[in-house]
């Protein structure tokens, strides 16, 4: 089959900044509706590292492009560019990577990227579902804002929280969240952050709290991950600087989602967003796995593809989804690699044209 030109190449950066306008420019190229439909998954704090997206950025021209128009936007507001703190030659993988200031605006411009990139190759999207952070990319995606403007939000919000909120930690627990609903001593150390399927929740709080929490549970034989985050997002150590970041959401230009918009602050579809939804993101719990149930139930078994750091969505949803039949998750980003390869792999399953990439 002959190769076609790269859709994203041909679009001028001004396109790039709404996902909706590309959306529109590839009408032409949607498959049928009769097909399986697809979701693209967001992730929030906790899944990056250094490097992440370095294969895509050297060989994808179009994601590549975009990663430097928002940097630009990054650049604007600190003086600064961020690619470096990714794809400097001297990082490894596994160095530290837990500064909100620059994880926050890394994950966002890396995952809004990566949809620009499938979306231009052909991808229909029927539904976005983004947890925490990855939730302000699934508005970007779905329409509702637009992607350069919510990266300064985002790069905003983070300086917010390093200036006024004290540091914290977070964990995710591989356990029934009985073990924490049940357990009084824990309920007095911790908070519980969120939800992501039956035997996985994620609690937040003060560092030695979180430590204690987890030599008390090592204790009882419950295995317990301390996430790579700075703050203990989702609990009260948020409020800290709400009115900062109130005012930082309502200086935002906000439409009802084009794209059905699946939240996980909320458990449920949203047709209408607000500054106040986005401000209780950062700060109440993540109710992801109510938010997979309802789009499961309404979109009747769709594919699912993450475009998170490091496809954890992906593996979420393949497990709590094991008995929904011909159900297939993809995880484009993962720390072992591959990614080129998995990209073309799901634009030629799941796109409308050969992969150009």
């Amino acid at each position: 089959m002959r190769k076609r030109a790269s859709n994203l190449e041909t679009c001028t950066l001004d396109q790039l900044g709404s996902v909706s306008t590309v959306i529109s420019a590839h009408q032409s190229f949607q498959r049928s509706v009769e097909g399986r439909k697809t979701c693209l998954l967001f992730s929030g704090q906790g899944s990056q590292c250094r490097q992440m997206g370095r294969e895509l950025y050297e060989a994808v021209p179009s994601f590549r492009n975009s990663m430097i128009s928002l940097d630009q936007v990054f650049q604007q507001e600190t003086g600064r560019s961020l690619l470096p703190e990714l794809y400097g030659d001297n990082w490894r993988k596994s160095d530290p990577f837990d500064q909100t200031e620059i994880t926050h605006p890394a994950i966002f411009m890396l995952q809004l990227s990566l949809a620009r990139a499938v979306i231009a190759e052909g991808l229909q999207i029927d539904a976005v579902l983004g947890s925490s952070l990855g939730e302000y990319v699934a508005a970007a995606v779905s329409g509702a804002v637009d992607g350069s403007a919510m990266m300064r939000v985002v790069v905003r919000s983070a300086q917010a929280i390093e200036r006024y909120c004290d540091r914290g930690a977070m964990m995710s627990v591989l356990a029934s969240q009985a073990i924490f609903h049940g357990d009084p001593y824990v309920q007095s150390k911790v908070t519980f952050a969120g939800n992501y399927m039956a035997d996985l929740f994620v609690v937040a709080g003060g560092i030695e709290a979180i430590e204690d929490v987890k030599k008390y549970w090592a204790a009882r034989d419950v295995l317990a991950i301390i996430l790579p985050v700075s703050h203990a997002f989702h609990s009260s150590a948020m409020e800290a600087c709400v009115d900062e970041l109130e005012a930082i959401f309502m200086s935002l230009e906000i439409k009802n989602p084009s794209v059905p918009f699946y939240s996980s602050a909320l458990g449920k579809q949203v047709e209408t967003l607000d500054a106040h939804h986005f401000l209780r993101i950062g700060r109440g719990p993540v109710y992801f796995s109510d938010a997979l149930s309802a789009l499961v139930k309404t979109l009747k078994g769709p594919d699912f593809v993450d475009l998170g750091p490091s496809g954890s969505l992906a593996g979420i949803v393949r497990k709590s989804l094991a008995d929904t039949a011909g159900c297939k998750c993809y995880g484009i980003l993962s720390p072992f690699g591959n990614s080129y390869q998995i990209l073309q792999q799901v634009i030629v399953e799941k796109g409308t044209h050969v992969f150009s990439g």
